[in-house]
């Protein structure tokens, strides 16, 4: 049984020109949710292109209707283990102590990683059947344009 000792209700102050002149940038309140609502647009915006290659990769991954061969996600999910474990020992962890953190076994981390591991292994054999099909070819110098435009 267990005795509730009080219930507290959080007020929030009213929102007005001089709270938001001393909360913010903005003097009035139409002006900070003029930005507020033009940054939410803009984040949005940013999502749209990722958002559409996803669902691209996605169905041009349901076009592999051959069953994945276990190497390629057993392949696929060790590689995923090691970039996180890369990442946690970057901030300082060890990768025993994410899962005692988290509570999980390498069992569950290898499990839900199965999913997307074998999705991006169809994305990949899907890519590289377009890129036979297409006679598309990369050359080293297409390589170090991509490097340059994203870094």
């Amino acid at each position: 049984m267990a005795k509730i000792l009080s219930i507290e209700e959080k007020i929030l102050p009213e929102l007005t020109d001089e709270l938001a002149a001393e909360l913010s940038e903005f003097e009035t309140v139409d002006l900070l949710v003029a930005d507020t609502k033009e940054r939410m647009e803009e984040m949005k915006r940013n999502q749209l292109p990722g958002q559409a290659t996803s669902k691209m990769l996605e169905a041009i991954s349901e076009l592999v209707t051959e069953e994945v061969p276990e190497p390629l996600i057993q392949e696929q999910i060790q590689q995923q283990v090691q970039d996180m474990a890369m990442r946690m020992a970057q901030q300082g962890m060890q990768f025993e102590q994410f899962l005692q953190a988290t509570n999980q076994s390498m069992e569950d981390i290898v499990s839900n990683l199965r999913e997307p591991s074998e999705q991006a292994v169809r994305t990949d054999l899907a890519l590289r059947a377009v890129a036979v099909a297409e006679a598309i070819e990369v050359t080293e110098s297409d390589v170090e344009n991509e490097i340059e435009k994203c870094c």
